[in-house]
């Protein structure tokens, strides 16, 4: 550090009367000076962890009977939306061999995302709510395969019209109107009628078209209990070139097959204004806007385009429909046998669809609002544009949900959605067995969410297999790789920072600025296979020293504390100061790197902070990056831990494990060590001032020895462990001034504020910069 004599003179003027008032006064080194708390109030229970625990469990869909293994990751986020969601943990599995591992994690991610890979190279992703420490989740399911392993069931059968045309009295052709008699039938047959039918309602009256009905520009609405039937060979054409067709209440229109309605494709519309009317086409069918009103529209046809649907009703499909666009109020039922695609977009509030097995339903646009989506096995919904799901929550439930069906399955529907916005908090909801297969994602809030088993794969890769079918379209087809086992060893690299914040003047009290040592942490391993198990080879540790914030000497290490001394084979290390990292002052090492003399592996990083950060020898024990104005790059050294082989897991290695601390009075036997609370100390630590002091008399602050090392009085601490970067106060600003909501957290036993340390609630008044 470059010093000049203003920041001498600075110095001197803060010193002398430090001097001058601790010789009159207390002495905050003294290790049996009791301080005053800096604040009141914690539960006694409190462990001040800012991370929790999990024991994760979880099986691989294993399609290659244990013959390959799977690789399973675990993310803070969904690693298919988010490119640069968090890694923390990896492993392997395959059938009979789960993986299993410890996690640790911050405790305000409420949300864990795992990722199998299989041996072919197709990934998928599942969602798990936190709610347990113990948590297990299943990939099993037929989600990919050969086409032989699905079952697909038969096409249901379309409701057929069985109306007698026997008796039908026959239309006059040269009229130009008709009235008709209700309760009687008719027929237009042997060539075209040009004229008007007029029927103005009563019990139920049928008129046949077996010929040609042209109908005229002036026709009349169509009243309760009219009923169209257009017979193999018939036809109802129009003699302008765009028109609408009322009907009110019970108006029913069959065509059937063989039969046409509006071949030449005009501009018609249909409006049937009243509930109760219904279309049947198992024809030719083509119409501009049908508007049913709450009404039914069956298809059992190929040739069938309707250029928009409006209001609301049912469609139910059994052919192969196309549709421009739907915009329906009020409930529309989607009920899909076969193939319905809407070459626009699907508007819809309150609806509810189902695909039947082997379906598909497209559209290009969806904007649903509180929609449902039931679907059978091996169905496809299909969104080639974007999926805007706003603050009405949708549901779209897989094979097997809990929400569709109660009974068990292992077959799973295929969701393909290019785009998805959402609008809110909790827009769309996954149950079943389901995959969604969409990478774009764009929110304001928490709005997708997947209950297991439903699972996410990047778009373009899929993994269910879905053969294309005159009902399916182009299907769903994998495109794995040739399968084969991942190379060994593996290296995860965890992509977690932690930082650690410490205060020195323990057993006392001081400022609780917590910068009297800042230190950023992040950690990788490398898996290694056994015969027939896999371990931790290495583990690697990357500290980088952020800030000194004391007058002090202050060394640094981390304990391993599930790993004995005698399993480390040997360290290599790289640091940014070389020749300033150890000396043998605090930490001696033998052969294989870690420290002499102790039982549990402890990894020294530095001798001491001021010298590892200055880069320098040079005896100045100043504060470095905690005073604005002064800056120091920071410095980090990389170690890298090799361990004898079988004898780690991944679960030793995690961060909860770490048990990083200082020491600061730079002796190397019977010394100064502060550790996070809960930490014990390593077996060169002095004893003689826990419980605060000789005989467990209470002089000093710390209240070890009732069973919680680095406990203090009022239940306060010496340091913390913080998830991510961590803007820390500058010198002589408590943390309780610099980060307001860190009183409530710790004070509420830390149920309220979790985030208290994002840089967001920080009072920047009190934050350094440099």
């Amino acid at each position: 550090m470059r010093i000049n004599t203003n920041k001498i003179a600075t110095f001197l003027l803060l010193f002398i009367p430090i001097i001058i008032l601790f010789g009159c006064k207390e002495d905050y080194y003294d290790p049996y000076y009791k301080a005053p708390s800096p604040f009141t109030g914690v539960p006694d229970d409190f462990d001040w962890s800012t991370i929790s625990s999990i024991k994760l469990t979880v099986n691989v869909n294993d399609e290659y009977n244990g013959q390959y293994y799977y690789v399973v990751e675990v993310f803070n986020d969904n690693p298919v939306f988010n490119p640069d969601a968090t890694l923390l943990a990896k492993g392997v599995a395959k059938q009979a061999e789960a993986y299993t591992s410890e996690i640790n994690f911050p405790q305000a991610l409420q949300t864990i995302y795992i990722r199998q890979t299989a041996p072919n190279g197709l990934q998928v992703v599942q969602e798990r709510t936190i709610d347990a420490t113990d948590l297990s989740v299943n990939f099993a399911g037929k989600s990919s395969g050969s086409a032989n392993t699905k079952v697909f069931s038969p096409r249901a059968a379309a409701p057929t019209y069985s109306g007698d045309r026997t008796n039908a009295n026959v239309i006059d052709l040269k009229s130009t109107s008709q009235t008709l008699t209700s309760g009687k039938s008719y027929v237009i047959t042997g060539g075209t009628y040009s004229g008007n039918i007029v029927f103005w309602g009563g019990q139920t009256t049928t008129l046949f078209v077996e010929g040609e009905w042209n109908v005229p520009v002036n026709q009349e609405a169509f009243q309760d209990g009219m009923e169209i039937v257009v017979l193999n060979g018939g036809k109802i054409t129009f003699s302008n070139s765009s028109q609408t067709i009322y009907g009110y209440n019970n108006v029913n229109l069959f065509i059937m097959d063989g039969g046409a309605f509006n071949p030449e494709k005009k501009s018609i519309n249909i409006n049937f204004t009243n509930t109760g009317g219904n279309i049947y086409n198992a024809g030719s069918f083509y119409l501009n806007v049908m508007q049913l009103n709450g009404g039914r529209f069956y298809n059992n046809s190929s040739t069938v385009n309707i250029a928009q649907f409006t209001q609301t009703g049912t469609i139910e499909n059994h052919g192969v429909l196309t549709m421009g666009s739907i915009d329906a109020s009020n409930g529309l039922v989607i009920d899909n046998y076969c193939n319905m695609s809407v070459t626009g977009g699907i508007t819809t509030s309150g609806g509810t669809f189902i695909l039947h097995n082997s379906t598909i339903l497209s559209c290009v646009n969806f904007d649903p609002k509180g929609t449902e989506i039931n679907m059978e096995a091996y169905s496809l919904f299909d969104v080639t544009g974007t999926a805007t799901f706003n603050s009405w929550s949708s549901q779209i439930n897989g094979p097997g949900s809990y929400n569709y069906g109660t009974y068990y399955s292992s077959d799973y529907a295929l969701t393909r959605i290019k785009r998805i916005v959402c609008n809110g908090n909790k827009n769309v909801s996954f149950a079943g067995n389901i995959e969604l297969e969409c990478s774009s994602y764009k929110t304001n809030g928490n709005g997708i969410y997947l209950y297991s088993p439903a699972h996410v794969v990047s778009y373009g890769k899929p993994s269910v297999l879905i053969p294309a079918s005159e009902c399916t379209g182009s299907g769903s087809y994998p495109q794995g790789t040739t399968p084969t086992d991942p190379t060994f060893p593996i290296e995860v690299p965890t992509n977690s920072i932690y930082t650690y914040a410490i205060e020195d003047l323990w057993p006392a009290y001081g400022d609780y600025d917590m910068n009297d040592l800042v230190l950023e942490s992040q950690t990788s391993y490398t898996l290694n296979r056994l015969s027939s198990t896999t371990s931790v080879s290495s583990l690697t540790i990357t500290a980088k020293v952020m800030a000194v914030g004391a007058f002090k000497k202050l060394g640094a290490a981390f304990q391993l504390d599930q790993i004995p001394a005698s399993n480390v084979t040997s360290i290599s290390v790289e640091s940014d100061s070389p020749n300033n990292r150890l000396n043998g002052t605090v930490f001696t090492v033998g052969s294989t790197g870690v420290e002499t003399g102790q039982n549990k592996a402890v990894i020294p990083l530095f001798d001491e902070a001021h010298h590892f950060l200055n880069n320098s020898a040079t005896e100045r024990y100043f504060t470095l990056n905690t005073e604005k104005g002064d800056y120091i790059t920071p410095k980090q050294v990389r170690i890298t831990i090799n361990f004898k082989s079988g004898t780690v897991s991944s679960s030793d290695i995690a961060v909860k494990y770490l048990n990083f601390f200082v020491v600061t009075d730079g002796k190397t036997e019977n010394r100064k060590e502060v550790h996070l609370v809960g930490y014990n100390p390593t077996d060169k630590a002095i004893t003689s001032y826990f419980g605060g002091g000789p005989n467990n008399i209470p002089s000093n602050n710390d209240l070890s020895l009732n069973g919680v090392y680095y406990r203090g009085t009022d239940n306060l601490i010496w340091g913390l462990m913080i998830p991510g970067t961590f803007s820390y106060p500058s010198e002589y600003s408590s943390i309780l001034k610099a980060y307001p909501k860190f009183k409530s957290w710790a004070t509420s036993g830390g149920t309220t504020s979790q985030d208290w340390y994002s840089s967001s609630n920080a009072d920047q008044t009190y934050i350094y910069t440099k």
